[in-house]
């Protein structure tokens, strides 16, 4: 399989995953995901509370689980293994995350639907919620992190498949 066709299908596959644990959090308690809203809405908000801030490690850790298991496994299937194909199926596999996350997610959910559930309380109707030029900064820093991920899995995974 053609490395794009390979690392879209991962993408999607960390879209899908990523999505679901977002949504489910933004379901549950919006407060969860309070570091991903725009200052404005922050700032209103206020800080979390303090049971927030310990339920965050049963999202944190899955998200950060699937950011490294997804593209770690689709490098660990490319044939043959070089670090320019790792590098590139890595991030491609985040980058197709990354681009899911600004046009699916940001514009299109959360920018243009707004789900009740995912306003907090007290912010309905704050300009924040339709800030789309946020949602874009934020992905040019997932760019930057797609980079470094991509980098980091290329690394380990030609360093051990060298080692056994």
């Amino acid at each position: 399989m053609p490395i794009l066709t390979h690392s879209l299908l991962y993408g999607l596959l960390l879209s899908l995953g990523i999505s679901v644990l977002v949504i489910g959090a933004l379901r549950y308690n919006p407060e969860l995901m309070l570091r991903s809203y725009p200052p404005d809405i922050k700032e209103k908000y206020g800080p979390a509370r303090p049971e927030t801030l310990r339920q965050r490690k049963f999202i944190a850790l899955p998200l950060l689980a699937l950011m490294i298991a997804v593209p770690g496994a689709a490098v660990a299937q490319l044939q043959p293994l070089t670090f320019l194909n790792a590098f590139l199926c890595a991030f491609m596999v985040m980058m197709t995350f990354n681009l899911f996350d600004l046009v699916i997610l940001d514009w299109l959910l959360f920018g243009l639907w707004l789900p009740r559930w995912a306003i907090l309380p007290g912010t309905e109707g704050m300009a924040g919620y339709k800030d789309y030029s946020f949602a874009f900064k934020g992905f040019l820093k997932g760019c930057v992190l797609s980079l470094v991920l991509g980098l980091s899995v290329a690394s380990i995974a030609v360093g051990l498949a060298s080692i056994f």
